[in-house]
């Protein structure tokens, strides 16, 4: 889905719906030819510099396949980081006080397939590989290795993750006795060395003070 920029740099509400196939083409079935063309002709600076890049390692892009092999791989390899295999969707929350689209409703999961995983379906598998190794690989300048295919057991497998978070604790709670009265002796500490430190620096200056007056008036007696 592409919007269209305004003056301001926001979108004008204007949308291009790309559909593509699961094996990586434009489904032109489901995607309009005016669509295509309007988001190619909006992208045509940017299609006009991978291309060159391309060029310049003999191999003729396709910016569309490019762009599908882009999103799909980072979807399925994103989902593969947080140990999943299929994607899960969860509803909106249809209530007066959540009327955000995006909060999402967690006690209605919704499960899809492991149809589409690039990295389950062999087929899938084969024709993104070789798109890396002989396509994304040479444009980077990068060697291409060799990949096995999949099998049934050279493939992605579910697996648990943990996840770490931090944040601020604001929880009143009891301090351990040894705890709290260190903190009472440092903070006591703290916040009465330095007014009695600064009371007797006044004090010495004025004692100071003194002596050098009396000193001069002996003198001058």
């Amino acid at each position: 889905m592409f919007r269209y920029p305004g003056a301001d740099g926001k979108s004008d509400g204007r949308q291009a719906a790309i559909t593509f196939l699961s094996t990586g083409e434009i489904d032109h079935t489901r995607t309009s030819e005016a669509d295509l063309a309007a988001a190619t002709t909006l992208l045509d600076p940017a299609i006009s510099l991978l291309r060159l890049r391309a060029l310049q390692g003999g191999i003729n892009l396709d910016f569309w396949e490019f762009i599908n092999w882009i999103v799909v791989s980072h979807y399925w390899t994103f989902l593969a980081i947080v140990g999943q295999v299929s994607p899960t969707m969860y509803p909106p929350i249809s209530s007066p006080y959540f009327p955000e689209p995006f909060t999402a409703n967690f006690s209605h999961p919704k499960t899809y397939p492991t149809t589409n995983n690039i990295f389950i379906n062999a087929t899938l598998f084969h024709i993104y590989s070789t798109y890396l190794t002989n396509t994304i690989l040479p444009i980077l300048g990068i060697a291409s290795p060799r990949i096995a295919a999949l099998d049934d057991v050279n493939k992605l497998q579910p697996s648990n993750r943990t996840f770490l978070r931090t944040y601020v604790c604001q929880i009143r709670q009891w301090k351990d006795p040894f705890g709290a009265f260190f903190a009472v002796i440092t903070s006591v500490y703290v916040f009465t060395t330095g007014p009695f430190n600064a009371i007797i620096l006044i004090a010495r200056y004025f004692e100071t003070r003194n002596k050098d007056q009396g000193y001069l008036v002996t003198l001058l007696s």
